[in-house]
Formats: C-alpha cells, structure tokens, sequence
C-alpha cells in the first residue's frame, strides 16, 4: 500500500472525530454558542482517564486527593492554632481567643457545586433543592436539575440534614466548627480573614454597597488561601457539624473538639455575597435552624486521614 494510499483512511477518521466533536457547537437547541462551548469542554473532561479517588498526589506543596464526587480535596496538617477573635474584633461568642489541638484531616478546595450535588441527587433519589417561594425561584431546581449556567455556583436551598447526607453518600463528613476555621485561617496566626488583614471586592464575594448587583458567583472564582482553600469567606456560608453554644469558648476545649452534645442551631460559617464585611471574618459564628433553607448557605465536606482508602500516607 502507497504513503497515499495509507494516508487517506488516517485523514478521514480525524475527519469524522473532528465533525462529532465541533458539530454540537453549532446544534445546540436554545443555548448560544458560548453554553455550547463549556458543555464541550465538560464532555471532553470524560475522556481523560479519572483520577482514582483518595490517591494522594502533591502540588506544589500541598497534598491533595480527589473525593468520590470529584471534587479535590487538600491535606491540612495536625497542628495547634489560636482560636476565635480579639474583644475589640469579634462578637461576644468568638471570645476568649484560645488555642486548640487539631488532628490532619483533608477539605474541599472549594465549596460543593450544584454539578457535583446532581450526582448525588441522580444517585440516591434525594430531594432537589427547593422551596415553594418567589424569593428561591431563581435557586430552585427543577425538571431533576439545577438553573441553567449555574453548574460551578455553590449548590444552595440545603438544609443541615440535606448536607449530611451528600457527605455520607460521599464518605466524608461536614467539618467541626474548630477544622472550619483552622483551614480558613490558612497558617495564619491572629488575622482578621483568610488572606490576613482587611477586605475588597478583588479577594472576595460579599456585599460591597446597595447599588451594585450581587449574587453567588462561580467557585474559585477569588484567589485561594495558603492551604490553597476557594472562597472561605464570602460566596455563601457554610454549614458545620457542630451545634452552636454561645458559651463553648468559656468552657475550654478539647483535642479536636466536636462541639456541643445537644442544642437548637446548627453553626454555619464564612460569611455570604448578601453580608457586609464584618460578616467575612475567620472568626465569625453564624447559627439558625437544621432545617433552614436558604440562598446564602451552602457546605463543603472534610475527610479524616484514616479513612483515606490508600496506602499511601501523608
């Protein structure tokens, strides 16, 4: 057979690939081209061969896996860290500041998407998020899936218990108030927020002034902390496992402590997009009840080190 002849199959089977891969550009019904587009990538994605989860790989610096919902997940070290906020600084339940002893555990680098909640939801049969109010309309879900061109926002209109149950599907948990606030503090000892001192709408997404159009924005779309962590303040808060005392710090806290036994509220924490400044602080405690629904709280999950299905440790 001729080089000619050889080559003529090779061009046309690229041919045809090519014809597949770019013809849904140009097909898509009711979505322009720039939809079309990310919807390609995104399916591109699954060609590649995926990472198998809880294998431990290294970035710069930081070690990370990737949860059974695909979401990566970086390595946060055992280590003692200054709890809570100064007098002059925080509200009267992030006082007395104290040190806290914290066990490694892994975090999301990020918070959990409306994309990666669908996988769930199409996995288990969950509910959608929803409530029945003219306020959650442009949130809700509907039709099995969330708002168009919302994929990579944080999933909102979750309750506590909807967020625990996504981390047990996933074989993760929600984080204790303590491993909250030791990531978002990202090293740092005594600073007001996760970068250090001081705020402006170039490091996070929260409410700058009453004129200017606000709403949750896409995930990582803010520089990450030193632990490489996305969005730990502003965006939406985000759900704790610990029931909320006003009165814990006084009382003195254990090795990885787990919060209270028993109480009304569930904590949240970070701050939103619809809360000023003040509300963007590590330090700050947010609280309402399990079964709250709402656009501005979201979650993101933790894993203990011993439950890393791999031999390979940190």
């Amino acid at each position: 057979m001729s080089q000619k002849t050889r080559f003529f199959p090779i061009a046309t089977i690229i041919m045809i690939l090519v014809f597949f891969i770019v013809q849904p550009l140009f097909t898509g019904k009711g979505k322009n081209f720039k939809e079309r587009f990310a919807n390609l990538l995104e399916s591109l994605k699954t060609l590649a061969p995926a990472r198998k989860p809880d294998t431990v790989v290294v970035k710069g610096n930081l070690k990370r896996i990737v949860g059974k919902d695909g979401i990566e997940m970086v390595f946060i070290p055992a280590s003692k860290f200054i709890m809570g906020s100064p007098k002059d600084q925080g509200d009267e339940d992030e006082t007395p500041q104290h040190e806290v002893d914290i066990d490694a555990y892994y975090i999301d680098v990020h918070e959990v998407t409306n994309k990666a909640y669908k996988k769930f939801v199409d996995g288990t049969g969950h509910r959608v998020p929803f409530v029945d109010a003219e306020w959650a309309a442009p949130y809700n879900w509907r039709n099995g899936t969330y708002p168009e061109g919302k994929a990579d926002y944080p999933v909102v209109l979750i309750s506590w218990d909807d967020a625990k149950a996504y981390a047990d599907y996933t074989g993760e948990r929600l984080p204790t108030e303590a491993e909250w606030e030791h990531a978002a503090r990202g090293g740092l000892v005594s600073k007001s927020h996760p970068w250090g001192e001081g705020i402006d709408e170039n490091v996070a997404n929260y409410h700058v002034s009453d004129i200017s159009k606000e709403d949750s924005r896409p995930v990582k779309s803010y520089p990450p902390n030193a632990f490489g962590l996305y969005d730990m303040a502003g965006n939406v808060w985000e759900w704790c496992s610990d029931w909320y005392n006003a009165n814990v710090y006084l009382k003195g806290l254990p090795r990885s402590p787990q919060g209270p036994e028993k109480g009304d509220y569930r904590v949240y924490r970070g701050g939103s997009w619809i809360n000023p400044a003040k509300f963007q602080r590590c330090g700050e405690r947010g609280k309402n009840l399990p079964e709250t629904q709402s656009y501005v709280i979201g979650f993101r999950c933790v894993k203990s080190v011993q439950d890393i299905n791999t031999d390979i440790r940190p």
